[in-house]
């Protein structure tokens, strides 16, 4: 099982935002280059803990956060 979990957006400013947000919801995140492997037009990502997808997958099902794509590492 993948340890992390890297989250890509369409912009910085959507990095940005989302990684607010999930340091609110008391969830550890790192900003981190986008991996090769996601097609992304921005070049930061934000890679959470594999434990805490599902409370990230709860935000962004009540719109609070909006990914891209999603690479586990």
């Amino acid at each position: 099982m993948s340890k992390h979990v890297v989250l890509a957006f369409d912009s910085i400013h959507d990095v940005i935002k989302a990684e607010k947000i999930i340091v609110r919801h008391g969830i550890w995140c790192d900003l981190v280059p986008t991996p090769r492997e996601l097609s992304s037009d921005c070049g930061m990502s934000i890679e959470c803990r594999n434990e805490d997808l599902p409370d990230l997958e709860s935000l962004r099902e009540n719109g609070a956060l909006t990914w891209r794509d999603i690479y586990r590492t």
